[in-house]
């Protein structure tokens, strides 16, 4: 009904050929040239299909522009089927040569330029196999593709066999030189220059021999390289054999400057002066300086040895040349002033004064004692680190005297035992101040009933020995 050119529909009913009055237009460029009712419905141009029953050559007809560059020439049927274009398959049977008619696009660039029967079967590339049986040279026709860069220059039948590239094999029988024509490549960088058959065997490059038999120098010409940084610049003859690098000896007879090869071998802050007046030729162990007539200015040499807050001054005042250790300092005439040498030396928490008030004998520090002569009180100026914990709380001199520390003694008027009761616990519950003391928890009923008292001090004041009778 009239209203609108959009949404139209024709009925096709009836319609069987002759579709191209109408819809040739809608053919596209190289398309089947026959009737559009053979392939599409009228419903819809896709989802077309072909009846190809009893269609069984000619495909090129409709098919010829889906046919690949270089593809086979021939009909789509020897290969193809009309269900699917893959899975195809080609009959070889009958085949025996001129393979390249179809498959010279498949050849790979440098390939054997024969015909592909003669490695490859019809079932298959892979798995080739080719029959080398009366072939012993020109490898190269098909194989030159395959020397690596570099490589020996001679047929490939030199050293391989048909079979395998590997192993290879090269009979040197009677080369003995010019090896630098197959194997200069492998030369090392900065390899002795002369020809390989000088210390190399045709069957391997290793163990390497060489007859050094007249040869007594210009060892650089081979060894240069050999030579580690800092070596002794002179020929190599001077030290070592031609048997082995190690053990190298060198004479030095006559040599007086050893810092010409040596001067490397010095450590930092070593002695400046000559090697010859410490070492010897043999060996730098065991050096031995002879130091007559030195009596001063050892530090010219040796004040790197000096501890960390050493005495300052000169070595030779406690040291002799044989030695450092069994160091003997002369004290004579020193009576004061311990500490500019020996300060280091005093324990933490020591008496602060001059070491000669305790230390007599300077041959010894443990051979020390104190003229007490006049010291009655004022003990702990000194030794109160020397209290042990939870100690006796008055002075020093209420126990000890000036002599012995283990000789203490109280002058305790208070008699113990008392009643039978002797440790110093049991009037003294406080052991951080012996000066108190509890005589009212023993003597509640005396002190409180009798007395009438609770105060310690009036028990004692009556009782100073702790009799009964007291006064």
């Amino acid at each position: 009904m009239p209203g609108s050119w959009s949404n139209v529909h024709f009925s096709h009913v009836g319609v069987t050929s002759s579709c191209a009055t109408c819809h040739e237009k809608e053919r596209p460029a190289s398309h089947y040239p026959g009737d559009c009712a053979k392939c599409h419905s009228t419903s819809s141009w896709s989802g077309a299909t072909f009846d190809h029953a009893g269609v069984s050559s000619n495909c090129a007809t409709c098919h010829e522009k889906e046919r690949p560059a270089g593809h086979y020439p021939g009909d789509c049927v020897r290969c193809h089927s009309t269900g699917t274009w893959s899975g195809a398959t080609f009959d070889h049977s009958g085949v025996g040569s001129s393979c390249s008619s179809c498959h010279e696009a498949d050849r790979p660039a440098g390939h054997a330029p024969g015909d592909c029967s003669e490695c490859h079967s019809t079932g298959s590339w892979s798995g080739a196999s080719f029959d080398h049986g009366g072939i012993t040279g020109n490898c190269a026709s098909c194989h030159e593709a395959d020397r690596p860069a570099g490589h020996y220059p001679g047929d490939c039948v030199g050293c391989h066999s048909p079979g395998s590239w590997s192993p290879t094999g090269f009979d040197h029988t009677g080369v003995t030189t010019n090896c630098a024509s197959c194997h200069e490549k492998d030369r090392p960088a900065g390899h002795a220059p002369g020809d390989c058959a000088g210390c190399h065997s045709p069957g391997s490059w290793n163990p390497t021999s060489f007859d050094h038999s007249g040869i007594t120098s210009n060892c650089a010409s081979c060894h240069e390289a050999d030579r580690p940084a800092g070596h002794y610049p002179g020929d190599c003859s001077t030290c070592h054999t031609p048997g082995s690098w190690a053990n190298g000896n060198f004479n030095h007879a006559g040599v007086s400057s050893c810092t010409t090869c040596h001067e490397g071998d010095r450590p930092a802050g070593h002695y400046a002066g000559d090697c010859v007046k410490c070492h010897t030729a043999t060996s730098w162990s065991d050096a031995t300086f002879d130091h007559g007539g030195i009596t001063g200015n050892c530090a010219s040499c040796h004040e790197s040895d000096r501890p960390a807050g050493h005495y300052p001054g000169d070595c030779v005042k406690c040291h002799t040349t044989a030695t450092w250790a069994g160091a003997s300092f002369n004290h004579a005439g020193v009576t004061s002033g311990c500490a500019t040498c020996h300060e280091k030396d005093r324990p933490a928490g020591h008496y602060p004064g001059d070491c000669a008030s305790c230390h007599k004998d300077t041959n010894n520090w443990a051979n020390a004692v104190f003229n007490h002569n006049g010291i009655t009180n004022g003990c702990s100026s000194c030794h109160a680190s020397d209290a042990p914990a939870n100690h006796y709380g008055p002075a020093c001199e209420s126990c000890h005297n000036t002599v012995d520390w283990s000789d203490a003694g109280h002058d305790h008027t208070f008699v113990i035992p008392h009643e039978g009761y002797r440790q110093c616990a049991n009037c003294h519950p406080n052991s951080s101040n012996y000066s108190q003391f509890d005589c009212i928890n023993c003597h509640k009923r005396t002190g409180a009933d009798v007395h009438k008292t609770n105060d310690n001090e009036q028990c004692l004041a009556c009782h100073p020995k702790g009799y009964e009778g007291d006064d």
